[in-house]
């Protein structure tokens, strides 16, 4: 998607991070709405981002899992900081 964006295949993607916050950041992309900075008012209690799995995963491998929680929100904070 940022390939084809960089190149002016296509104008425009709806995806979530990281792939639409570095597009803001390296390719001069713009948000339609920036749901962590300043969502519109209708978005007030929606989820910017959520992360679903089976029980069955969550009970087998809840550390990996964890890890993922953090690489995840470890990310954001980077790519908010950088942006």
């Amino acid at each position: 998607m940022l390939a084809a964006f960089k190149q002016g295949a296509i104008d425009g993607f709806a995806l979530a991070s990281p792939t639409s916050d570095l597009a803001v950041r390296d390719f001069q992309a713009a948000y339609l709405f920036d749901m962590a900075a300043d969502p519109p008012p209708f978005f007030n209690d929606f989820l910017y981002v959520s992360v679903a799995s089976t029980l069955r995963n969550i009970d087998e491998r809840s550390g990996e899992l964890t890890s993922y929680y953090r690489g995840l929100a470890r990310a954001l904070k980077t790519i908010r900081g950088q942006t």
